[in-house]
Parts: structure tokens; C-alpha cells; sequence
């Protein structure tokens, strides 16, 4: 059941209930079936997500080990899944890159839409990280447009997150502000909390950029708030985002000013910090 439920417990934001629920559960039985390769597998993104990288890479390889020895394609793709996410979490990109090319051709092999979608997400980011962006927006648009024709949101919403730090980059600030509003729109329909908290951050970017930066540090402060009542870390790649656009907050205030401004972020509602960023929100704060 843990195996099972670890996604929904993660999509919640209930991180430290799914992390405590599995653990045991991998305590208490060690049987070598394919239960304890999903529990594992589970257990692994999680792991990775505390910054628990080498517990992490534990899970990850015994499921594939697992997987391998159960005759199991789908679920070794899924194991080597996990273990792409452990390297990237090493800033490994070429590494992760490779085991995620590799798990994404299995699945289309085996005939799996959604984790062909979500592993062409992930190796789109690692060729942006390794510097190539033409084939990370390539990649993007192509999963996008994909993700679209098969109504799969929970990937829609991190392809327009994609593309619209692509278009905060490049200056297209409108773009990028329509792609986050409909980013959120699906993130909070889905009640996904850590990308709820990525999107208020890249919310700020724009208004950052757009000489505003009261107003964004007040959304990365909600942003801070919300990470902290769901108990999990950021990512390091959100974790960057989130200090590059504060680097350009406190370009722009002083530090009594952004006191204030992140004082005031944190007792946002979740509606209140989502109306800061909507076209108008320059006279909100």
C-alpha cells in the first residue's frame, strides 16, 4: 500500500508521512518482490528530494537489482528512473541524462505514454543544464504538445514552467506570465504543493524583472512559508531560482524594505500571493 500511495502522497505535499510510512514498510518485510522494488523506488525520490542522496542511491540500485532479477522491463525502467534522479541531484548531467534517455526508450518500447512524457521532461532539463538550449526547448515543446493531446496536465504544467523561465530569460515577460498562470491554474487543481511553491517563485521572476520587486519578494516569501508547512527542502535547481530572483530583489530594496516585504509574504493566503503576480499587480503592494 505504501508503494502504492507514495505519488498521491507526494503530489499532497505530505512528505514526511510518505518518507515514515515507507521506510518502515521496507523494515518490516525484505521479501524480494516486485512490492518492495515499487516501495523502493518510492522511498528513492523521496530520499532525494530531503538531500539524503546516498540513502537515495541504496533504494534506487536494490530496486533495480530487484527489477533485473524479477524479469521485469517496466519496472528496471522505473528503477533506472530513479537512479537518473539521484545524479542529477549530484549535478551528474551527462549521468542522469544517459539513464534517463535509456529509461524513456524503454517505456516507448513498452508503450508507456506517461513516462515517456515525464522522462522526456527530465532529459530536456538535463540539456539545458549541460548548456545545449535549443534541444531543451525542442524537447519541451515536443512533450508539451504531446502532454496536451493526451490531457496529461500534472506534464503540461512543467513543460509551460519550462518555457516560461525560458521566455523570463529571453525578456518575453508577457509570455512567460500566461504560461505561469496556466502552470498554477493545473498545479492548484491538482493540489500539488511543491510545484505550487515553484510557481510563486517563478511568478516573482517576472515580476522581478519587471521593476517590482516588493511584490516579489512577498511571493517568494509565501513561497518559503509553504515549503516550510509541507516539511520538505527545495530541490537545488528551485532552490537556485528561487536565489537568482532574490538577488534581484535585494538589487533593488534595502534591507528594511525587503524585511518588510518578506514580513508581509509570509502571511499571504494562497490567492492573495497568486493575485500579486496577475497582470495588474503592479499597484497590489
Amino acid at each position: 500500500m505504501a508503494g502504492a500511495l507514495w505519488s498521491f502522497w507526494q503530489v499532497r505535499g505530505h512528505f514526511e508521512e510518505a518518507r515514515r510510512r515507507l521506510e518502515r514498510a521496507l523494515v518490516a518485510d525484505e521479501t524480494p518482490t516486485a512490492l518492495r522494488a515499487r516501495a523502493l523506488v518510492g522511498a528513492a525520490l523521496l530520499a532525494d528530494k530531503a538531500g539524503s542522496v546516498g540513502v537515495a542511491r541504496l533504494h534506487a540500485e536494490e530496486a533495480l537489482h530487484l527489477y533485473l532479477e524479477l524479469g521485469d522491463p517496466w519496472g528496471a525502467a522505473y528503477a533506472r528512473y530513479a537512479l537518473g534522479a539521484v545524479a542529477s541531484i549530484e549535478r551528474d548531467w551527462t549521468r542522469a541524462r544517459d539513464i534517463w534517455e535509456e529509461s524513456r526508450q524503454a517505456f516507448r518500447e513498452l508503450g508507456d505514454d506517461h513516462f515517456v512524457l515525464v522522462l522526456t521532461r527530465s532529459v530536456a532539463w538535463m540539456y539545458e543544464e549541460l548548456g545545449d538550449i535549443e534541444r531543451s526547448r525542442t524537447l519541451t515543446e515536443e512533450y508539451l504538445g504531446r502532454a496536451r493531446e493526451l490531457g496529461n496536465e500534472r506534464v503540461m504544467a512543467r513543460g509551460l514552467g519550462a518555457l516560461a523561465m525560458l521566455a523570463v530569460a529571453e525578456g518575453r515577460l508577457a509570455d512567460a506570465r500566461t504560461m505561469m498562470e496556466e502552470s498554477y491554474r493545473i498545479d492548484h487543481e491538482l493540489g500539488f504543493s511543491v510545484f505550487i511553491g515553484v510557481d510563486l517563485v517563478r511568478f516573482a521572476a517576472v515580476l522581478a524583472r519587471e521593476g517590482k520587486p516588493a511584490p516579489a519578494a512577498q511571493l517568494v516569501s509565501r513561497a518559503d512559508r509553504l515549503y516550510e508547512e509541507i516539511g520538505t527542502a527545495r530541490e537545488s535547481w528551485a532552490a537556485q531560482e528561487r536565489d537568482g530572483t532574490l538577488a534581484i530583489i535585494r538589487s533593488e530594496l534595502d534591507d528594511a524594505g525587503l524585511a518588510e516585504a518578506l514580513a508581509q509574504g509570509r502571511e499571504l493566503t494562497l490567492d492573495e500571493a497568486v493575485a500579486l503576480a496577475s497582470a495588474d499587480s503592479g499597484s497590489a503592494k
